[in-house]
């Protein structure tokens, strides 16, 4: 290698024959001296050999590193999270004498911000409420926030005033009854939670999509509806069908 090297630096090169101004055969060390590496590594045999160790070396190293690439769920040494033993839903198990990997919560397992009964199909499987009072006191910021929550999911269809005048009503849907119907003002409030829990008639539950205590807000603030108008009956805002 050193023999060659030293061939080359006294060898014209086609750089050299090319520009023979730039280059001195009497001083090949000041042509050496005059060349950047980039140029000296591209202009002779040597930085052709170099360059080509390089490339070899490069493609030689992506080689080895591409079996890391290799997701392999039986590789004993693969420590990544992304292949840590886990179970997907639906997957059979060893480990339980069932041979399921689905669990049934223990008894008494409440979900959050719900109650145990509230069940997939809660017209069919949920407890129908008789409740006469509220199961906590409400407060004004309950008030508030059962206001902010009837707007987002019952003024729609009841109206922000609770005469049943929605948005929706107006295009044709089922028109609810006003709240301020009288067997409405006496009705416990039991039998508001029980509607939101549950669904009556055209509209659908909200169990899945109100918690437990915000219900009882809700309920709340149609209480509050119905004291703001006391002289209103609510007849003339409701369809002959939905009075009674």
């Amino acid at each position: 290698m050193r023999r060659a090297l030293r061939l080359s630096l006294h060898t014209p090169t086609r750089a050299a024959r090319r520009h023979p101004e730039r280059y001195s055969a009497k001083d090949p060390a000041g042509v050496i001296a005059r060349l950047d590496a980039s140029e000296y590594l591209s202009m002779t045999d040597t930085g052709r050999l170099v360059r080509g160790c390089l490339m070899f070396a490069m493609t030689l190293l992506s080689l080895l590193l591409i079996p890391g690439c290799d997701d392999n769920p039986n590789d004993p040494f693969d420590y990544r999270m992304v292949v840590q033993p886990k179970y997907n839903p639906m997957d059979q198990s060893r480990f339980f004498t069932d041979g399921q990997s689905a669990r049934t919560p223990v008894e008494g397992t409440i979900p959050i911000n719900g109650y145990a009964n509230e069940l997939p199909i809660p017209a069919v499987n949920s407890i129908r409420s008789n409740a006469t009072t509220f199961p906590f006191p409400l407060a004004r910021k309950d008030l508030e926030q059962g206001r902010n929550l009837f707007t987002i999911y019952c003024a729609v269809c009841h109206g922000a005033l609770g005469d049943g005048n929605g948005m929706i009503p107006q295009r044709g849907f089922t028109h609810p009854p006003s709240f301020y119907l009288p067997r409405l003002r006496e009705a416990q409030p039991g039998h508001f939670y029980d509607v939101i829990t549950n669904g009556y008639g055209a509209m659908y539950s909200y169990n899945d999509r109100i918690s437990h205590d915000d219900r009882w807000r809700i309920v709340g603030y149609v209480r509050a509806l119905q004291l703001s108008d006391p002289t209103n009956t609510g007849v003339n805002e409701t369809p002959p069908t939905q009075r009674e």
